[in-house]
């Protein structure tokens, strides 16, 4: 019985401490390019920022996290997409900026969190 209480209380605590992408944002027209603001939604100061990417594009596009006017986290995006994007952050906004190649379908979400102190 005790071990699992035990068992439990471990189980709970992992599944707590797991990063939960809280905010949303979609691309509804791969075939464009578009400037997307990712604003934190959470009080205190901003410390970092996490960003999974996923969907599917027939062709290619480039997606770029800015810094300071430059390009900070790049991918380069074409089929399946799967991807993650981690690290300091310490703005409570992020501008990414998705430019398709040759894409003529498909579709992409970006799920993120700012975390705060």
């Amino acid at each position: 019985m005790r071990h699992s209480i035990y068992a439990l209380f471990i189980v709970c605590l992992l599944l707590s401490s797991c990063d939960r992408y809280d905010q949303k944002v979609s691309i509804f027209d791969v075939t464009k390019t578009e400037v997307l603001i990712l604003k934190s939604d959470k009080k205190g100061k901003v410390i970092s920022l996490k960003v999974l990417g996923d969907g599917v594009l027939r062709g290619k596009a480039h997606l770029s996290l800015m810094l300071n006017g430059k390009p900070y986290k790049t991918e380069m995006l074409t089929g399946n997409i799967k991807f993650e994007w981690g690290g300091d952050w310490y703005a409570d906004s992020a501008t990414i900026i998705y430019s398709p190649v040759n894409v003529n379908a498909g579709n992409l979400s970006l799920r993120y969190r700012f975390k705060t102190l």
